[in-house]
């Protein structure tokens, strides 16, 4: 009877670590070769957050991924396996649970929708974010190093919210450096969003140089830090060049005077 019992014991155990370790689904191919949405291109079937399942496009030869549909999700996700070029391109809402990756020889594009991740490291890897496209990092516990550069286009958007930071991973600071963000945010026309008033932080990275503005080094000159009290948010964007200004400036007049019309 002691037997039985034990034995049942240890199923239960098994079971419940199985669950907690979740499934892992590797892209590799076997459908059309390209859409997140074709269950043959996994080796575990389509990633969910609610299923346990977490993505892995680190597995045999590279693969151009498009991630299109509705309802995506995965509890993790895996980019780039140090030696073979995957990309990753987000057109629609994907929301990962738990931890979002992006290494070397990995490409990270969101084109429209918003990518959410929670526990979030982008190592030597290459992030863009588009007109319509969103990133959206629930949680403090983020870290970019290394060679990454994340590029934020016009009219793409990179949002951080604010949780508690744990073991290393970065927290805003004002007076030292962090080792979990040394990397590059290249500002060509989108804005970065923090939870909270991080404009001394921001300041102190914009001054090591962790900022460009169309490639360039930035400067207090081109990119503008702002913390707006009412929304308890920082805004970091560059700002506009004279001929952009000029511009925008007619497209003013212009819809001044056909509202006077």
């Amino acid at each position: 009877m002691f037997i039985r019992k034990g034995l049942v014991l240890m199923a239960v155990v098994a079971l419940s670590c199985g669950s907690a370790l979740g499934t892992v689904s590797y892209f590799d191919g076997g459908g059309d070769g390209v859409n997140w949405t074709d269950a043959d291109n996994w080796t575990a079937g389509i990633p969910s957050s609610s299923g346990g399942i977490e993505a892995q496009l680190k597995a045999g030869s590279g693969f151009d991924v498009v991630a299109n549909g509705t309802g995506l999700t995965a509890s993790k996700l895996y980019v780039g396996n140090g030696t073979t070029t995957y990309s990753l391109t987000v057109q629609s809402d994907l929301y990962v649970s738990d931890v979002l990756y992006s290494g070397a020889y990995g490409l990270l594009t969101v084109d429209s929708g918003t990518l959410s991740g929670g526990r979030t490291s982008w190592a030597d890897t290459a992030v863009t974010i588009n007109d319509g496209g969103t990133v959206l990092l629930r949680l403090s516990q983020w870290a970019i190093t290394g060679s990454t550069i994340v590029t934020l286009n016009e009219g793409g958007t990179f949002k951080i919210q604010n949780g508690t930071a744990f073991g290393g991973w970065y927290a805003p600071s004002a007076t030292a450096s962090n080792a979990d963000f040394t990397g590059i945010i290249d500002f060509c026309g989108g804005e970065w969003i923090l939870d909270g008033d991080d404009t001394a932080a921001v300041t102190w990275h914009l001054n090591n140089g962790n900022f460009r503005v169309n490639g360039e080094a930035a400067t207090s000159e081109n990119l503008v830090i702002t913390y707006d009290a009412d929304t308890d948010l920082t805004t970091v964007a560059a700002i506009p060049e004279p001929a952009t200004l000029i511009l925008l400036g007619l497209g003013s007049c212009v819809l001044a005077s056909r509202r006077r019309r």
